[in-house]
């Protein structure tokens, strides 16, 4: 089931926990600007901080089911950040 760090197979779930799982993980990528940070609280839009430590669980997280390109992107904008 785990291979590279990364699932190669979505989990056996029944259908609401598989529809719960989907939009979990949609949620995380919606929450990513296009900077790459992750937004801390996305429903407010005057709240446009991100923070190291939460998008850190975030990224591991993305990419645990696969979301590589996502993941990139964060560690991208976090290490141009902190230069």
């Amino acid at each position: 089931m785990f291979e590279g760090g990364a699932l190669t197979k979505t989990p056996r779930l029944n259908l609401n926990t598989m529809n719960l799982y989907q939009r979990s993980i949609q949620i995380l990528l919606d929450s990513q600007a296009e900077s790459g940070a992750f937004i801390a609280s996305a429903a407010f839009p005057s709240y446009q901080y991100s923070w190291f430590r939460d998008s850190s669980f975030i990224a591991y997280a993305l990419c645990q089911v696969g979301q590589s390109k996502n993941v990139r992107r964060y560690f991208l904008w976090a290490a141009q950040t902190i230069k």
